[in-house]
């Protein structure tokens, strides 16, 4: 269905034209190259999923384990479709957080969506320590867990270390990777609801669309997950929320104090609740 300037949902992959970076949408140096990111994907889907949760599913699940896998490639299929369309509409950086911002035009918004993918990236990553140091390690060396996965963090900058240290001390591997989805989970309800409020703001170049059933549906299962996530998740979750909003307010009040720059199109008003 041509929408957005868009004359055929099916595009070659590399077939985008040049879209001209505006004031709101600049350039980042690549560093992360393709063999590097496919590393990093194919460690996180082994190490976090296959070698160290596929025993919590399957105490949960038990024989059913692959229906359990199945329907979460179903219901992630969903919020990759949105993905896929506003990534060809808008190929810029930003991801989750660019999208809430041509949504909603609400920078607070566009922060604390920003941020919960980085936190996200933070509790999974306290998750594959706390595996990693807990059941793969003890094999060859007995060691405390929390000080294994501590070290395995050691030279991440301290922000991330300290964070990463208070959630591995305080929640186990099952606790962290459900913090970890449920910060994905409202991440990819906002992605769907972006593409729905994004449908009116056509563009001049092609792009994918995916059918509008998709994101409606994508919104309706992560608000189905939300319903299922326990209250300690929630709890660990809006702390780590919390700290974004407060260094929203820390960022606020610099900006504030040094006053607007040249060409700046943020807010200045307070952050609204």
């Amino acid at each position: 269905m041509p929408r957005g300037g868009s004359r055929s949902p099916n595009i070659p992959v590399g077939a985008w034209p040049s879209v001209p970076e505006g004031p709101e949408g600049g350039k980042l140096n690549r560093a992360i190259t393709p063999g590097l990111l496919l590393f990093f994907i194919v460690g996180d889907i082994l190490g976090g999923g296959i070698y160290a949760l596929v025993g919590e599913v399957a105490g949960e699940t038990g024989g059913a384990i692959w229906a359990a896998f199945l329907l979460a490639l179903v219901m992630a299929a969903f919020t990759a479709g949105s993905y896929a369309e506003l990534v060809s509409k808008y190929p810029r950086t930003g991801g989750a957080g660019l999208y809430a911002h041509r949504a909603f035009k609400r920078p607070f918004l566009s922060f604390l969506v920003a941020f919960a993918v980085v936190v996200s990236g933070i509790t999974s990553a306290s998750a594959l320590a706390r595996g990693f140091g807990g059941d793969y390690l003890s094999t060859f060396v007995d060691l405390p867990v929390v000080l294994t996965a501590l070290a395995l963090l050691g030279f991440a900058i301290a922000f991330t270390t300290a964070l990463a240290a208070f959630l591995i001390s305080t929640g186990d591997l099952a606790s962290l990777a459900d913090t970890t989805v449920a910060l994905l989970v409202i991440v990819f309800g906002v992605v769907n609801v972006s593409v729905l409020v994004l449908r009116r703001e056509p563009v001049e170049h092609e792009h994918f669309v995916v059918p509008s059933a998709v994101p409606v549906i994508g919104v309706c299962v992560s608000l189905a997950l939300l319903t299922q996530i326990e209250g300690e998740t929630y709890v660990r979750a809006a702390m780590l929320v919390g700290l974004g909003v407060a260094l929203w307010v820390v960022n606020w009040l610099i900006v504030r104090r040094q006053g607007p720059r040249d060409g700046d199109t943020a807010t200045t008003a307070p952050p609204s609740t």
